[in-house]
């Protein structure tokens, strides 16, 4: 295989085609972290689908009373 076609891992920051151990524990950190941020996107999702719903809901019920 030449270098063109030799399959990189993404865990090799230094590119020498080895992953040592303190490369894959930043690999490992950097996935963790990209884990937490998706948590997070999730959950601010939820809350602003939760308060567009409660403000359409409170919204169209002042808007009867009229």
């Amino acid at each position: 295989m030449t270098d063109e076609t030799k399959p990189h891992h993404p865990a090799d920051s230094n590119g020498d085609g080895v992953v040592d151990q303190e490369e894959h524990k930043m690999f490992m950190e950097f996935k963790r972290k990209e884990l937490e941020d998706q948590d997070l996107m999730r959950d601010s999702q939820r809350a602003m689908a939760w308060f567009a719903l409660v403000a359409a809901f409170f919204g169209a019920q002042a808007y009867n009373k009229k």
